[in-house]
Parts: structure tokens; C-alpha cells; sequence
């Protein structure tokens, strides 16, 4: 993360703070950063980002899906329950697709 940081920096002359969180585990931190920091945006990328990961078995399927609908839940209750207003942004994939048809 150091990395990207350092590269955010150089091509755009500004500073991003990077806070380590599950967001499906950890709700109560998550919120009480929403609420904190009051974003005015939020890049939501799911939890676990690598297909192949997830192909391996139906266990690591059913795993990968539950994590990342469960992230994707916490996010959205925080953002009400915060009464913060920020846009989400939630990029998605076809490798989802991909998988389900693999399983």
C-alpha cells in the first residue's frame, strides 16, 4: 500500500490517507470512520478481488461471494445509520459471472 501511496502522491501532488479496515467484519470501525471523516465520496472495491482465488473451489464461491456481499451491506448500513451522504462508487466485474458459471 506504501507503494500506491507513494505513486498517488507523485502524479498528483497530494497526500491519501489509507485506513486498514474489513469492512465485513469490522462495522463498528467503519462507521465511526464514515462518521469521522464525512466523505463526500466512496470507492467501494470488493473484499476479495482475485477470480482464480475464488474458482478454486464452491467452499472458496460461496466464501468470496458472502464476504463481498456482507462488505458491500456494512458499507451501505454505515453510510445511513452515519447520516453522512457521500456518493458510492462500486466499480464491479464480469469475473463474478465467469465464476458462477464455473461453480
Amino acid at each position: 500500500m506504501s507503494q500506491r501511496l507513494a505513486a498517488w502522491r507523485e502524479v498528483s501532488g497530494r497526500n491519501a490517507r489509507f485506513v486498514n479496515i474489513d469492512v465485513a467484519d469490522d462495522y463498528h470501525r467503519l462507521l465511526t470512520l464514515i462518521r469521522g471523516i464525512e466523505p463526500h465520496a466512496i470507492v467501494h472495491f470488493v473484499k476479495q478481488r482475485v477470480a482464480l482465488y475464488s474458482m478454486k473451489s464452491s467452499w472458496h464461491v460461496r466464501y468470496t461471494i458472502g464476504s463481498n456481499i456482507q462488505a458491500t451491506h456494512n458499507l451501505l448500513a454505515a453510510v445511513v445509520e452515519s447520516k453522512v451522504d457521500p456518493h458510492v462508487v462500486h466499480p464491479g466485474t464480469m469475473a463474478f459471472t465467469a465464476m458462477a458459471r464455473r461453480a
